[in-house]
């Protein structure tokens, strides 16, 4: 009885330690003291966010809550777990700090399976900037939101988009990915000129202008997805497909583009 009484506060001990530790591996609040993030003090962010991804355990959540981050592209965001969901409630701005494509990596890459974005009146952003540099391996511009094989079965939902240096949210030998319900916002900071852009690209170089971008995936859903321009800025090819790798079972449905562009959705290698 004695042995009873003395193992029964080990046990609880044990259970409540085994709990808080699998509580703070399976949901990261990024503004939580373990990382440190705070809201709206003009500070860079990207560490903090990163040790908190870096915590989670395969299936975990990452939470943004209200307020302004910010995240250096010189480094970026790098999700590799699988089915981690991540919670967007307040703003992450994508800082280049003047750099120029490769230097800078995307807002968040992400190669893990069934990663998602869910939008709780969130917001990933760009600080303003466009860039003019190289392009990446894959032959593109940096995104809010990279899905690069393995990342099967990523979403993106609910969430709003603007104005990134490079493209919104791209989709590279990727399969059953969706993004749907999404407000996305930009456009050029160049006008036409016949079938040239200002700053002498020609049209169908415009890589940095597309907002959603594929190639190589199979089981693609775009679907209530709201396109507008922003800050002024012309509409451009808002949804582009590549032929370099063909994509398959490709949805793009129930959107809506705002703005002049002959081109909202222009798509090749579709199969």
């Amino acid at each position: 009885m004695r042995l009873l009484r003395q193992s029964v506060p080990v046990c609880v001990l044990l259970l409540m330690f085994a709990s808080a530790t699998y509580a703070g591996v399976m949901i990261a609040d990024i503004t939580n003291v373990r990382y440190g993030a705070v809201a709206n003090d003009d500070k860079d962010d990207t560490a903090a966010i990163q040790k908190a991804i870096d915590d989670l355990d395969d299936n975990g959540c990452l939470t943004i809550p209200p307020g302004t981050f910010n995240v250096s592209l010189g480094t970026g965001l790098t999700i590799s777990k699988k089915y981690v969901s991540t919670i967007v409630r307040g703003t992450i701005v994508a800082k280049t700090h003047g750099k120029e494509s490769p230097d800078c990596r995307s807002l968040f890459y992400v190669t893990g399976e069934g990663c998602q974005f869910i939008g709780q009146g969130g917001m990933l952003a760009g600080d303003g900037s466009t860039f003019h540099g190289p392009m990446d391996e894959d032959g593109l511009y940096p995104a809010l939101i990279y899905f690069r094989n393995p990342a099967h079965e990523g979403s993106v939902t609910g969430l709003r988009l603007r104005d990134p240096p490079g493209m919104h949210v791209v989709f590279v030998a990727t399969k059953e990915c969706s993004m749907t319900n999404c407000i996305v916002e930009g456009g050029t900071e160049v006008t036409h000129q016949g079938n040239k852009l200002t700053d002498g690209n020609p049209l169908g170089g415009a890589a940095r202008y597309y907002a959603v971008f594929f190639m190589g995936a199979n089981g693609l859903l775009i679907h209530g997805n709201r396109f507008k321009p922003f800050n002024g800025r012309q509409p451009y090819q808002w949804v582009t497909s590549s032929s370099v790798r063909l994509s398959h079972n490709v949805s793009i449905v129930g959107n809506i583009f705002e703005g002049s562009w002959d081109h909202p959705i222009y798509c090749s290698g579709i199969f």
